[in-house]
């Protein structure tokens, strides 16, 4: 028989022709092999499946590059496990591991599928579809963004242990150091999340960031953990993230608040963010200074014009004021005259 070895190399025709030869002997292999890049012959957009409730099978018509074809036999769970992670079509191609070969009661061959799965799909791809179907799930990439404060001083940076760009951040922010403090934790993602829930609930912090240094590789992933993905939904703060480079796009930048391309520019951002706010501070005491300057020459203006209006009204004041003394004095002359007048009379009246 051949071994283990020989059969992982072999093509899917030579397979079938061995067990052909050993169809007479009823033959039954256990061996654990993979087969790589077979095509659906056909493709049911609904499978459908045979047998008892717990041990349903369906029938998968597979071909090779070689137009070899075979039928192999496929538990429920496993392709409906399978078909939920990867794109299933008639176009695209699939790996098969095989769990055993054998010989049914009617004496065709059975190729049994330990697991199925798409062709040229990595695990890192199939985290990836994944944490992107939970995050849409959820409803996280419709989430509404929260925005920077006016003015960022408190920063809580978040990474890993093999990060190596905290000292970038603290410099190009030009902050005071103990603004900006940092967290290190381990390369998974329920360590990334426990650590950003902590920074959450010390109540100390304008805004929190994700940042690690590098390339995408099989610790970046980690940053878009679906419990990373949780925090950063319900955050009563905003959740920044600089964990890659220009060409690097990992998932937690389309969830979280405010995403860069490095960290570098995320401390360049927040330094201009800072500093437009102080200009803008600035020129709002300006204004408020000429405008006050403007305010207080109306205000003097103001009272001249009024002192000059109070001058010219006791000027007419006093000048009415002496018309009617004027007026009075005269009238008691006019009451003298006729009194001496009225005296005079009654003295020669009384004489004669």
């Amino acid at each position: 028989m051949h071994s283990t070895e020989d059969i992982k190399e072999t093509s899917l025709g030579k397979i079938i022709n061995f067990f052909n030869q050993k169809a007479d002997e009823n033959q039954s292999i256990f061996e654990d092999f993979v087969l790589t890049e077979l095509s659906f012959e056909r493709f049911y957009e609904k499978m459908s499946f045979y047998g008892q409730k717990n041990n349903r099978l369906c029938y998968l018509p597979l071909i090779d590059k070689k137009k070899q074809k075979a039928t192999f036999v496929c538990p429920e769970d496993i392709y409906l496990r399978s078909h939920k992670h990867y794109n299933f079509t008639k176009e695209k191609s699939v790996d098969i591991r095989i769990k055993k070969i054998s010989f049914g009661k009617d004496g065709k061959m059975q190729i049994h599928i330990k697991s199925i799965r798409e062709n040229g799909i990595s695990e890192l791809e199939i985290k990836k579809r994944k944490i992107k179907k939970y995050a849409n799930e959820k409803g996280y990439y419709q989430r509404h963004k929260k925005t920077l404060p006016s003015f960022v001083e408190k920063i809580a940076i978040i990474t890993t242990k093999t990060g190596n760009t905290s000292t970038d951040i603290i410099n190009q922010v030009g902050s005071k150091n103990d603004s900006i403090k940092l967290y290190t934790c381990d390369s998974d993602g329920k360590s990334i999340a426990h650590i950003l829930q902590t920074v959450i609930n010390t109540k100390k912090f304008q805004l929190a960031v994700l940042f690690r240094g590098g390339n995408e590789d099989q610790y970046m992933i980690e940053f878009s953990h679906t419990e990373v993905l949780d925090v950063i939904a319900h955050s009563p703060i905003p959740i920044a993230t600089a964990i890659g480079h220009e060409s690097d796009k990992p998932i937690v930048q389309s969830i979280a608040d405010l995403y860069f391309d490095t960290p570098s520019s995320f401390a360049k951002e927040i330094k201009n963010h800072n500093t437009q706010f102080l200009n803008s501070v600035l020129q709002s005491s300006k204004i408020t200074n000429e405008s006050f300057y403007d305010i207080l020459s109306q205000v003097k203006n103001r009272v001249a014009s009024l002192k000059q209006n109070i001058a010219s009204d006791f000027v007419l004041l006093k000048a009415e004021e002496s018309n009617k003394r004027q007026k009075n004095i005269n009238l008691l002359l006019i009451l003298a005259i006729i009194s001496i007048f009225v005296f005079a009379a009654i003295y020669l009246t009384y004489n004669n």
